[in-house]
């Protein structure tokens, strides 16, 4: 299937709710085309939907501060980092949500969260997968997202995925 295409060409495990998601993607475009989805399509239609941020919602850089047991997170994202978010919390993602439903006057919660090394060793490199849900609509995306540690990758995936419920017309 699918899940063993992306872990056989990839490296990507796909946890079970986001490869039953997936795969209604995979097979809409299979019925659109009218035949059987070739792999190296499978893992462009991939990144395209889950991976891939628009410039405006690359992460840049990130930077992390405690203070007592609360997290102080600072971002940049967009083109050249042009906008700066920082938000607090009891953790990263937490702090990321407080600071994003800031800049996107929009609340959010997290339902699933997963991380995969994608790579071993001190230069690890890391996916993450996360599907967030507005409390305003109830309405939720998933997205994905890749770091040079899981801390980029969550932080990724998740600006992904709050953009998309901010701005679901965008499309991904």
């Amino acid at each position: 299937g699918l899940t063993h295409v992306l872990e056989r060409d990839q490296g990507i495990c796909l946890p079970p709710w986001l490869a039953e998601e997936f795969a209604r993607v995979v097979q809409k475009l299979s019925e659109e085309t009218g035949g059987e989805v070739p792999s190296d399509m499978i893992a462009d239609l991939f990144r395209k939907r889950y991976l891939t941020p628009p410039p405006k919602r690359k992460l840049d850089s990130y930077r992390i501060e405690t203070a007592g047991n609360i997290l102080l997170l600072e971002i940049r994202m967009g083109l050249g980092g042009r906008h700066v978010l920082r938000g607090s919390g009891k953790g990263i993602v937490e702090a990321l949500l407080d600071s994003l439903m800031k800049f996107l006057d929009t609340r959010v919660e997290v339902v699933q969260l997963s991380e995969q090394a994608l790579s071993s060793g001190t230069k690890a490199s890391a996916i993450a997968y996360v599907r967030l849900r507005s409390i305003q609509t109830g309405s939720e995306a998933s997205a994905a997202g890749m770091g040079a540690d899981t801390t980029e990758a969550v932080l990724q995936a998740v600006i992904q995925a709050a953009f998309t419920l901010a701005f679901p017309s965008e499309g991904i």
